[in-house]
């Protein structure tokens, strides 16, 4: 667009004047001569030619296949000729060299040409638009001027596309139909529903209030063809009955009035008398009123086939033409309501209503939405007022119904919360859903008590369907947090806390969460300090006091059980250590690190059965190298925990030295041997003689260092459990060979051969 740039708007005019001196032949081979020397201008009109054999578009009378090409080259964007030409337009100037000079003569004339074959569009809209990168800065009431011809949209969305990243707007107001041609089935964009406008309009500019959106409003243009001055209107009313056919508007019987003819720099207008303001604007809102109803009628059409959107597109642009009739509002209602958009259609009944408030179909429609948003005390006094206006509409004792159905729900959904029956809340929910169907608030206390229960999936899930709805619903935002919270991700869930209480500082859940989330972390990094730096004591009492604050989080206590757990084990209370690890695996069933340090504990505790159990678990969960070695170790030592431990027999640690083996077997050959228990009873002669069979047993083991690495390893396990039958029959003799008697403990004993491994004649004599 052009501010004031006469020079370009004398060149377009001389322009046109060239165009309507060519004939069919000369614009062939202008045709010819640009596409031979412009290879932008070429590319653009073989890609148009492809676009224009996809289907065949010369319908109109004298219309051919050159100017229909001619269109969608002039809409292609690849390249974007349509810029090219605008800008050479703009730089054209009233001379014969500028014309020679102008690259795009033959795309001109065919424009020229195939404008004047279209139709007039005669369902113009009030407002056309055109996206632009840039607009000028325009003073209130400044001429401002295309000098080229316009391509545009009776869509303001489609045209916003066009507008570059600031999604600049120009709205053209007020384009008489003689200046606009229908070319969305010649354009490559026919969703866009794209206009043509006239070269050569002159628009004045209104101040619009929106930097992105300049609002201009139709003045003149050169006309298409020299038309011949309307007959004299000599009065108002014949200026109106000249209207009544649809023909042309008062405004544009304005225009041709005051259109100069080129060529005819002047007119004489002596005694015509224009149409009084009064009348034209009574005239334009008659025409407003009559576009308004297409749209209404359109959008009907639009909402039988379900096409909600189009439709609620249409009632929105017959509103702006006429925002006084109620059934806009009422239709645009409906369609809102099909979507599942209560509010905006809450909204549009509450306009029906304003306008005429004993509409009864506005009446219902808002109980109903009322009931959808999950108010039943307004959809109640929607439904008396209805009652009140119209005791017999059918639709009253169903809806009233509905109504005690969702209160009946809600009470007892509120009730059930105060007692912390949340199962019963999600139930009472479900029901109320039923009927509130957009009621965020209800979802939102559903969500909560799923999170409380720790069904935590779901709940996320409906505060994400919210908070895609409205990413500033504070309740949503709590049950994130709360998700968070459960989860153990106590940043995540602080973060949360503190954005609700940014959007409802008075927030008390948010409140009483958010301090409990932070006392929570602040105890656990405490043990974790205190336990990285060796203070185990320490660290077990933080761990102890965050176990305090929020028994309900069952994920993070079961992490600060095994922290406590893993505390234990170093200070050696083994114990506490299996105590813990138990709770934190009753918190968490699939806590594998908890189950390792108990098995662990289970093992230094020498109970090889439960150490097996959760290693084996620990086995089928993860199968790894490292989990197969524990679980053979505990399974190993099990097996040897099973057999004689010659190590206890002779009352020595595993790391006994060959002579601490020998002075145990000593002593305890003495305690143990069966002459020292002679005169006892027979049963316990049996214990006894048991006993030093066993000692001989332990010492032929445990002295043979290969047999016992063999021991130690667990190997042949069968094999040692009958050594007896292998045993050393001349052990004793080893220890206590003399050439007489042998003196022990004041006294003397001597013993003949009698199977217990002594040499002969050996005796006992105790005194």
């Amino acid at each position: 667009m052009c501010s004031n740039d006469d020079a370009a708007y004398d060149g377009l005019l001389y322009y046109l004047r060239k165009a309507e001196q060519m004939d069919e032949n000369q614009v062939k081979r202008l045709l010819d001569d640009d596409l031979a020397q412009y290879p932008d201008f070429r590319n653009s009109w073989l890609a148009a030619t492809a676009v224009h054999c996809l289907g065949s578009r010369e319908s109109t009378p004298g219309l051919r296949k050159e100017h229909c090409t001619a269109i969608i080259c002039y809409t292609l964007k690849i390249p974007n000729i349509c810029r090219m030409f605008n800008l050479a337009c703009r730089s054209a100037r009233a001379s014969e060299t500028s014309w020679r000079d102008f690259r795009f003569k033959s795309l001109w004339c065919l424009l020229i040409e195939a404008f004047k074959l279209l139709p007039n569009f005669d369902a113009v809209p009030e407002e056309l638009y055109r996206g632009v990168s840039a607009v000028h800065n325009y003073g209130e009431l400044d001429s401002a001027r295309f000098p080229h011809f316009v391509s545009a949209s009776v869509s303001r969305f489609q045209a916003s596309k066009f507008g570059g990243r600031e999604r600049s707007l120009l709205t053209l107001q007020s384009v008489p139909a003689e200046f606009v041609r229908d070319i969305s089935m010649y354009s490559i964009y026919p969703h866009h529903q794209e206009v043509l406008i006239w070269p050569l309009c002159t628009f004045t500019f209104r101040i619009s209030g929106c930097l992105s959106d300049k609002l201009f409003e139709f003045r003149d243009a050169a006309p298409v063809r020299a038309p011949p001055l309307p007959a004299i209107v000599g009065s108002p009313e014949a200026g109106i009955k000249s209207d009544d056919d649809g023909g042309l508007s008062a405004l544009l019987a304005r225009l041709y009035l005051l259109c100069l003819v080129p060529g005819q720099p002047t007119a004489d207008f002596t005694g015509v008398t224009l149409l009084g303001q009064d009348t034209l604007d009574d005239m334009k809102m008659r025409r407003r009123i009559r576009l308004a109803e297409a749209k209404k009628e359109q959008g009907n059409e639009y909402y039988s086939l379900k096409k909600y959107d189009d439709a609620i597109k249409l009632y929105t642009e017959a509103i702006e033409l006429d925002g006084s009739n109620v059934a806009y509002y009422s239709n645009r209602a409906a369609c809102y309501m099909m979507m599942g958009d209560h509010q905006a259609a809450l909204d549009d009944c509450r306009q029906v209503l304003l306008r005429d408030p004993h509409n009864s179909k506005g009446l219902l429609r808002e109980a109903k939405c009322h009931v959808a948003l999950g108010d039943p005390q307004a959809a109640g006094r929607s439904l008396q007022l209805l009652r009140d206006l119209d005791p017999q509409n059918l639709a009253l004792p169903r809806e009233l119904k509905t109504v005690e159905i969702l209160k009946h729900f809600l009470t007892e959904g509120d009730k059930a919360y105060e007692a912390q029956d949340y199962n019963k809340v999600i139930y009472c929910m479900d029901r109320a859903l039923q009927q509130a169907v957009s009621c965020s608030k209800i979802k939102v206390l559903k969500a909560e008590c799923l999170a409380l229960l720790k069904r935590l999936p779901e709940a996320r899930q409906i505060a994400d369907e919210i908070m895609r709805a409205d990413r500033t619903n504070a309740d949503a935002m709590y049950v994130r947090g709360l998700c968070f919270y459960y989860e153990d991700n106590i940043e995540k869930a602080l973060q949360h806390f503190q954005q609700v209480l940014r959007l409802a500082p008075d927030h008390p859940k948010a409140s009483v969460a958010y301090k409990k989330a932070r006392l929570l972390k602040s105890k656990k990094d405490e043990g974790n300090e205190a336990f990285n730096s060796g203070n185990y004591q320490e660290a077990f009492n933080a761990y102890t006091s965050a176990l305090g604050v929020d028994p309900s989080n069952k994920l993070a206590n079961s992490k600060l059980y095994f922290n406590r757990a893993t505390v234990c084990s170093k200070i050696n209370k083994l114990n506490q250590t299996v105590e813990d690890c138990t709770t934190a695996i009753s918190l968490n069933e699939d806590y594998q690190k908890a189950y390792l340090r108990r098995a662990k504990a289970y093992m230094d505790l020498e109970m090889y059965e439960e150490a097996v159990r959760d290693y084996e678990r620990i086995w089928r969960k993860d199968h790894t190298r490292e989990n197969k070695r524990l679980l053979d170790q505990a399974k190993l030592e099990l097996k040897k925990s099973k057999r004689k431990d010659y190590y206890k027999v002779l009352g020595i640690p595993k790391d006994a030295t060959v002579d601490d083996i020998k002075k145990a077997y000593r002593k305890r050959a003495l305690l143990h041997h069966p002459d020292r228990h002679s005169s006892a009873p027979e049963d316990i002669k049996r214990e006894q003689e048991k006993k030093f069979k066993e000692l001989g047993e332990a010492y032929n083991i445990l002295s043979d260092p290969k047999k016992r690495m063999r021991y130690d390893e667990g190997r042949d396990l069968d094999e040692m459990d009958n050594f007896s039958s292998d045993a050393n029959p001349h052990v004793f003799r080893t220890f206590f060979e003399a050439p007489g008697f042998f003196s022990a403990n004041g006294g003397t004993f001597q013993h003949d051969n009698g199977g217990f491994g002594f040499p002969g004649t050996f005796s006992f004599q105790f005194g």
